[in-house]
């Protein structure tokens, strides 16, 4: 029972409700001892748009391809998560904004590599992908998220298909404030 309400039934990712739990842990440990942590929150281009020329069903065999290539290359103490829809996000402990972002660019193009084929035809997948860093003076899991979110609004913006690193505007990373 506690596997089912904490793992998303489609793609076997954590839920929502699960990986801000343990993202809230990730933050706290993050904080307490001035270590490096990113989020990232990932977006499937167009996703409504194809499930709307070829179906839920061919939506949900590009979600679980996402879901696979989140997994793939993730470490052990890495929190991958379906968050809604057609988003995901991560948690990278003991990651700055630069090694996020290569971590980032790599799933992007592993992602783009991926083809489906319906009714014979490929269909491309790509993803956005927002990345923020926690500082010490982030104020919870959910500024931290809404910083991401940010960064992947901008990654949309610019054209979709990229990654995009927020910076906190004041305060120093954690990385900087180890140093």
């Amino acid at each position: 029972m506690e596997t089912l309400a904490a793992v998303d039934w489609l793609t076997d990712l954590y839920n929502r409700r699960h990986f801000e739990t343990l993202a809230r842990g990730e933050l706290a440990r993050s904080q307490r001892y001035l270590r490096p942590l990113s989020v990232l929150i990932i977006d499937v281009d167009h996703f409504k748009a194809v499930n709307d020329r070829f179906g839920h069903a061919t939506g949900d065999r590009v979600l679980k391809a996402v879901a696979t290539a989140c997994q793939i290359g993730r470490r052990d103490a890495d929190v991958v998560a379906r968050f809604g829809g057609d988003e995901f996000a991560v948690v990278l402990p003991e990651t700055t904004d630069a090694a996020a972002a290569q971590f980032a660019e790599r799933l992007r193009q592993q992602v783009s590599k991926s083809l489906i084929s319906v009714n014979g035809e490929s269909l491309p997948i790509t993803i956005s992908i927002g990345i923020a860093g926690a500082s010490a003076a982030t104020s919870g899991i959910e500024a931290l998220l809404g910083d991401a979110d940010q960064a992947l609004y901008q990654a949309k913006t610019a054209g979709r298909n990229r990654v995009v690193v927020r910076r906190p505007p004041v305060a120093a990373n954690l990385r900087e404030a180890a140093e």
